[in-house]
């Protein structure tokens, strides 16, 4: 008892006191008094709730500890100027109050919904001098939730803080890049929400657990990272974009055709069109998803989002067909490119679950693609029968796209008046002739 009287007048602060700090931070550091500012409720959240002004109270935490004596139902920026100065983003006073007052900065001083300094800051775009202050005062800031499950990173994601205060709050608790709020959206869901920038989307994706969280979906829409940002976030941008695209490959294919020496300036012209659209904010946010949700590892720095994209796109077997036929416009080249397993496109896509991706990368691919091997040998139909596809599975298309293959396959003799039939059934006219030519010896008579 003895001791605990000895330490808190030093502690508490009195209404006088708080007053005097307030005039001599704003007169020393030009800080004017303006209205209090609040969280938006305009923009609303993702569960549609928005950010309500909080009845604002101290925890019994903060009592007990000896520092704050007043009652539950004093605002914390009554007694706490700190608190006072992060809810109304004075960033060189709070700056300076975590240097002379770091015990304001303890993680148990709360609101009437939980909100920390450090959830206050986050609100207001802050600099990261600020937000470095504040965790150099009490590093548990970052990893203290709010009453809706939300860290400092959830907010600072909805809110598009910058890539440094992003990278601060994963340096001080990277944890968080995989933890959910109540409502089950981890800050990358938030991210591509609210339109987060790409090198903050970077630095989420380094992390494990970030990396980890890229195909979970949210509890609310059942919608993962990567859906989010394809469809519900730039669906018409999206949408505009693939009409613009196709019309300059049909231009092209167009001029190809003819078959005129003159058309290829005009050719390239075009292709200098298709440029812009590679460098599409969301774009790249999206090809960087997929090549996180490919790999299953964490981004790597240095990594470009675009590269081997199709490839990214084929192996995710949830890839929005709208992002793998904008991969195939934006990059057709890719399509013959090998990866380091030597594999095509084509060969990922028959081993990955389902077919309407490998159907769509087939359509797209050039006879090169159907007869590129990959390190073991395999061209893509040996591939897809090792993996265990039928002939309605995919099978079927690949032979017909390329009946010359059965040559390659080991295929028993019995089979192939039944594997002929079927090609004749698809309604390609030259495809019988094409798997007749391939094995000719079906048709000679051996003497008895």
């Amino acid at each position: 008892a003895a001791e605990k009287a000895e330490i808190e007048p030093k502690e508490q602060v009195t209404t006088q006191d708080h007053a005097m700090w307030k005039v001599r931070i704003s007169e020393m550091l030009s800080v004017g008094r303006h209205p209090q500012r609040t969280r938006s409720t305009s923009g609303g959240s993702r569960e549609g709730r928005g950010f309500d002004e909080p009845r604002i109270e101290v925890s019994d935490q903060a009592q007990n500890d000896g520092t704050e004596a007043a009652s539950r139902n004093n605002h914390p920026s009554q007694t706490f100027l700190l608190y006072s100065l992060c809810q109304r983003w004075a960033w060189p006073a709070v700056t300076f109050r975590c240097s002379t007052h770091p015990h304001e900065a303890q993680s148990n001083i709360v609101d009437g919904k939980g909100d920390t300094v450090l959830h206050w800051a986050c609100f207001g775009k802050p600099p990261l001098e600020a937000v470095e202050a504040l965790l150099r005062a009490c590093s548990e800031l970052s990893s203290t939730a709010n009453k809706q499950g939300q860290l400092p990173l959830h907010v600072a994601a909805s809110y598009r803080a910058s890539t440094q205060v992003v990278e601060a709050l994963l340096e001080a608790y990277p944890q968080a890049a995989g933890e959910a709020t109540n409502s089950g959206s981890m800050p990358l869901h938030l991210m591509c929400d609210y339109g987060a920038s790409l090198e903050s989307m970077r630095a989420v994706l380094a992390t494990e657990w970030g990396a980890q969280t890229v195909h979970k979906p949210d509890r609310t829409y059942q919608r993962s990272p990567l859906r989010i940002l394809s469809t519900r976030r730039n669906m018409i941008e999206t949408q505009s974009a693939l009409t613009k695209l196709r019309r300059l490959r049909c231009r092209q294919l167009e001029l190809r055709q003819e078959g005129v020496a003159e058309q290829s300036e005009a050719i390239q012209e075009l292709e200098a069109q298709v440029l812009p659209f590679r460098k599409l904010d969301y774009w790249r946010k999206a090809a960087l998803l997929l090549q996180v949700e490919y790999t299953e590892n964490p981004l790597q720095e240095g990594t470009e989002e675009t590269r081997q994209v199709i490839h990214a796109c084929a192996g995710v077997s949830k890839c929005p067909s709208t992002l793998l036929e904008m991969a195939i416009l934006l990059y057709p080249e890719q399509l013959v490119e090998q990866d380091r397993n030597g594999q095509v496109p084509l060969h990922i896509a028959v081993a990955t679950p389902g077919i309407r991706s490998m159907i769509e990368i087939l359509e797209a691919s050039p006879r090169e693609a159907l007869w590129s091997r990959d390190t073991n040998g395999l061209l893509p139909v040996q591939q897809a029968v090792s993996v265990g596809r039928r002939w309605g599975n995919g099978v079927g298309a690949l032979l017909v796209a390329n009946p010359a293959a059965l040559e390659t396959m080991d295929v028993c003799d019995g089979l192939y008046p039944r594997i002929l039939s079927k090609l004749y059934i698809k309604g390609r006219n030259n495809a019988v002739f094409e798997a007749v030519r391939a094995k000719p010896s079906l048709f000679i008579q051996h003497p008895p």
